[in-house]
């Protein structure tokens, strides 16, 4: 039998394959493992981020609202996705111009803004892994 750490090693490996050994042994040390239920918020707009989340397992929705209340949906984030927007308020301190909700049972891994400044400079496969979120969206 699996134990905990053995699990959620597997759903990080599955889900984020290219990030290298050395940063998965980080991620999981930093990382605060989280399992959600459908329709959970977790970032309202004007919100302050400390964190960035990677999805392992799930789907969450992406979205903005106008001031009367009607929502433009931005994206959803698969597994093995994270929230470009999420990384730029993070790094910048900026409230969140954007909301967002889990639209079935989510598994994610919350990563301090703090930690992922340092991997930027540490580890290649995360600056790729973060540029190329950002490329995505802007495509």
């Amino acid at each position: 039998m699996f134990s905990y750490f053995a699990l959620m090693s597997n759903s990080l490996h599955s889900a984020y394959p290219l990030f290298e050994p050395a940063l998965v042994n980080e991620i999981e040390r930093n990382g605060e493992h989280k399992f959600l239920p459908s329709n959970e918020i977790l970032m309202r707009k004007g919100q302050f981020i400390r964190s960035t989340m990677l999805i392992l397992n799930g789907l969450v929705k992406v979205f903005r609202t106008d001031d009367d209340g009607n929502e433009f949906l931005m994206y959803y984030l698969k597994p093995g996705e994270a929230c470009a927007l999420s990384m730029v308020c993070a790094a910048r301190h900026e409230a969140s111009p954007i909301s967002a909700v889990t639209v079935a049972d989510t598994e994610v891994l919350m990563i301090p803004i703090e930690t992922m400044s340092e991997w930027m400079g540490k580890y290649k496969s995360w600056y790729q892994f973060v540029i190329e979120t950002y490329r995505c969206r802007f495509d």
